[in-house]
């Protein structure tokens, strides 16, 4: 049964057109309405009137989605017996209206429909009794909706509900069998409805009066025609002739006059609304026009502005001529578009606080006129500040410096710290102060690392200060050993992959001019061995 009311639906849906005086789409409308019902003969229940109500929703122009509830009674021959059941029938529907003329709409709907039939219960055996109060079924409906006024219509419509099962009877099932046979039902029904928002399709037809243009801005003395324009509710333009009581008006004849053409005279500054009005069939329609009377034009001039360092500023101004080049006065206000980058005061004194640019606008406000005008400001940015200090790379003791696995400084490890000491003396190193770093690779444990990189520093430290010719210990910034926590050959520190021979470049003892910069805590970056 569900296929079969999609079905139906579906093809009231495609039969949907659009008229011009139809309901918009989402309106709502109420009703009620009174039915005579007459019950398929096979039901054994007698014809009757029932009342009932009505809620519509137009989902397009001329297609609704219906429902409607009923209620009333009738008596059930339930064989020798009678008795009497509450009838409360409701049905969904979709309903498209065809116009038959302006007012008058043909209706055509299916949909579903429950009739419940309270009390039509059948004893079957002694204390056994069967219910039987539902039956569903498949509804259609053809009407006539007549429109009285934009909101109010009378309907009459023919109602029919087909029952593929309606079980039993009272006496036997319907059909002569357990499983039931069919029943239709058919009932005329009449009733109002009324327009929750919208209007009926057919009432009457609207109008409207319209003013262009809307507003306009004179000077005193000049004369605008406004057009008038009243169309009907296809568009279609109705004569000025033909409208009842037609005039114009102005609400103040002191800024601005107008005669009954339309024609618009400019008195004295200010603003006056001027209505245009009439009556068609009853209805008054009206349009409005606002003229503003203006003073004297006048232009606002700005000056300054240009390009200045960041920490730097200069002063704009502006001044401001009517159209007979006299001077003009009022209120005068400075913004920034970029106060980042500029700001500026009252007085157009402006400041650059970044690099960009900013434009600086400044505002003249005179009555209800404003007036405006830009200048540039072009900040730069000053100089970049010189590149931090970075520490260098003095010298570099390898494991030929020091005895194997010892901190024993050999020959050649003496001469290289005797040559720093000379670069620490000459005039160009005389102002450095050097960090002396030990490293191991990573072979050994962590602790026996630890102490042979610590007591390898602390060797090239005594040497530095202590030998002849030395410098002092306050030319020495930090010593420190890092073990193998700094590799600059990588690999794995428990379990190393490359040989000790290829390891030569991680142990090592680092001289470094610190340059203005800090002891190391940790690690220096790579990008630190650049600096030779």
């Amino acid at each position: 049964m569900r296929k079969i009311l999609a079905g139906i639906a579906a093809l009231v849906a495609l039969g949907a057109s659009q008229s011009a005086f139809a309901q918009r789409p989402l309106n709502l409308e109420v009703g009620a309405f009174g039915q005579f019902t007459i019950q398929d003969s096979d039901l054994n229940i007698a014809n009757g009137p029932t009342i009932g109500g009505r809620l519509a929703l137009y989902l397009l122009k001329n297609l609704a989605a219906e429902v409607d509830g009923q209620l009333g009674k009738a008596d059930w021959e339930d064989g020798s017996t009678t008795k009497s059941l509450t009838l409360r029938p409701w049905a969904a529907r979709l309903v498209y209206g065809i116009p038959l003329n302006e007012k008058t709409r043909f209706l055509i709907g299916a949909g579903y429909q429950q009739n419940q039939y309270s009390g039509r219960t059948k004893t079957i055996t002694p204390g056994f009794v069967q219910p039987n109060e539902y039956e569903d079924a498949v509804t259609g409906l053809v009407g006539i909706k007549y429109c009285m006024n934009d909101k109010w219509n009378f309907r009459v419509d023919g109602v029919g509900d087909y029952n593929p099962s309606p079980n039993f009877n009272g006496a036997a099932p319907v059909g002569g069998n357990s499983e039931g046979g069919t029943a239709v039902n058919l009932g005329l029904r009449a009733g109002f409805g009324t327009m929750i928002n919208g209007n009926c399709p057919g009432a009457p037809t609207t109008w409207s009066l319209a003013v262009a243009p809307a507003s306009s801005r004179h000077r005193v003395g000049e004369v605008e025609q406004l057009q008038v324009t009243a169309r009907d509710g296809k568009g279609a333009t109705i004569p000025l002739s033909k409208l009842k009581n037609y005039t114009c008006t102005s609400d103040n004849p002191n800024v601005a006059t107008v005669d009954a053409n339309g024609r618009v005279s400019a008195v004295s500054p200010g603003t006056a609304t001027i209505t245009c009005s009439g009556m068609m069939g009853g209805v008054m329609q009206s349009g409005t026009h606002q003229i503003t009377v203006r003073r004297p034009d006048w232009r606002l001039t700005v000056n300054g502005g240009g390009t200045h360092m960041v920490g730097q500023g200069g002063s704009a101004s502006a001044s401001a001529v009517d159209e007979d080049n006299r001077p003009v006065t009022g209120a005068l206000a400075w913004t920034s578009s970029n106060p980042s980058v500029a700001t500026v005061d009252n007085n157009g004194n402006y400041r650059c606080v970044s690099a960009g640019t900013a434009t600086l606008t400044a505002t003249m406000t005179r009555g209800d006129e404003t007036r405006s005008g830009t200048v540039q400001v072009i900040c730069n940015a000053p100089p970049p500040p010189p590149p931090p200090p970075a520490a260098r790379l003095v010298a570099n003791l390898s494991d030929v410096h020091f005895a194997f696995n010892q901190a024993t400084l050999t020959r050649a490890g003496r001469d290289t710290l005797d040559w720093v000491i000379g670069q620490l003396n000459s005039p160009a190193g005389s102002s450095w102060v050097v960090s002396i770093e030990g490293h191991t690779d990573p072979y050994g444990s962590d602790a026996y690392n630890d102490r042979l990189s610590t007591r390898r520093a602390q060797t090239v430290y005594n040497y530095l200060t202590r030998a002849r010719g030395g410098v002092p210990a306050s030319r020495v910034g930090g010593q420190r050993g890092f073990g193998e926590a700094c590799l600059i050959l990588d690999d794995d520190h428990t379990s190393p992959s490359k040989s000790k021979a290829e390891h030569g470049r991680n142990r090592r003892v680092e001289i470094w001019n610190l340059n203005g910069t800090a002891a190391p805590t940790g690690c220096r970056p790579m990008s630190d061995y650049q600096n030779r």
